[in-house]
């Protein structure tokens, strides 16, 4: 029984030591995912900006293209001023020429301010397509980290969990079974007792029970009642244990 807690507090020993690089292996894909997020709205927000510049100068060609025909509107109208016959005919032609010249006047007057408007959001694009090279730019380059750091974190957990199989094949396949179900629901499945305490979930152990665990009287590896961890006492086991990495 012995040599099985032994090789099952050697494995929960590696499987802590991995644990906090299994942690940091994933953050890197949950932060480049995040930078990637940052770079497709700045695309997006690039997208709607070159539509919306688009849109403009097509309304200020719009505005060219009405401004010609007001302006043959009003050659027309001056042509037929010269033709009047009477003073109606010269009063409606004068109307139709004030009017084209109205119409002229506001159709300029809208693609002036048209026109600084096109401007400003030609600066602006510019500007924000300046940020998003510089955001693709970081993003390669926090890829081609990321991927050195996880290649570093998996060299490390590979060093760490060196002969976990060996000591895994120490334990019986149920033993081995229920703890790493307890691992996985309370992230860790072996706990030493400290002052006649679990120190996984810090409840009180029995005396008898620490006793008969002294007295080497339990034909099995003891158990928390409380929170079913794998419980032992290091002054036990302390000189059988083989020295973590």
């Amino acid at each position: 029984m012995h040599e099985r807690l032994r090789a099952l507090v050697r494995i929960s020993e590696i499987d802590s030591s991995a644990r906090e690089l299994d942690r940091q292996l994933q953050q890197i894909p949950a932060r480049i995912a995040e930078s990637k997020a940052d770079v497709a709205r700045l695309e997006a927000l690039l997208a709607r900006e070159r539509a919306d510049l688009a849109a403009a100068e097509r309304l200020k060609q719009s505005h060219g293209e009405e401004i010609a025909r007001h302006n043959d509107s009003l050659g027309r109208a001056r042509a037929k001023s010269a033709k009047a016959r009477n003073a109606r005919e010269a009063d409606a032609v004068e109307r139709e020429v004030e009017g084209a010249r109205r119409a002229i006047k506001e159709r300029e007057a809208e693609r002036e301010k048209l026109s600084a408007a096109i401007e400003q959001q030609r600066k602006t694009l510019t500007e924000h397509e300046g940020e998003f090279a510089k955001l693709r730019d970081e993003l390669a380059a926090d890829e081609r980290a990321a991927e050195a750091k996880a290649e570093t974190l998996r060299a490390e957990r590979a060093r760490v969990t060196e002969g976990r199989s060996v000591h895994a094949a120490l334990i019986d396949k149920t033993t081995l079974r229920f703890y790493e179900q307890i691992r996985e629901k309370r992230g860790f499945g072996v706990a030493e007792i400290v002052g006649g305490t679990c120190s996984g979930c810090r409840m009180a152990l029995a005396p008898q029970m620490i006793i008969e665990m002294q007295r080497g009287e339990q034909a099995d590896i003891a158990q928390c009642p409380h929170c079913r961890r794998f419980v032992f006492l290091r002054a036990l086991l302390v000189d059988a244990l083989p020295e973590s990495d």
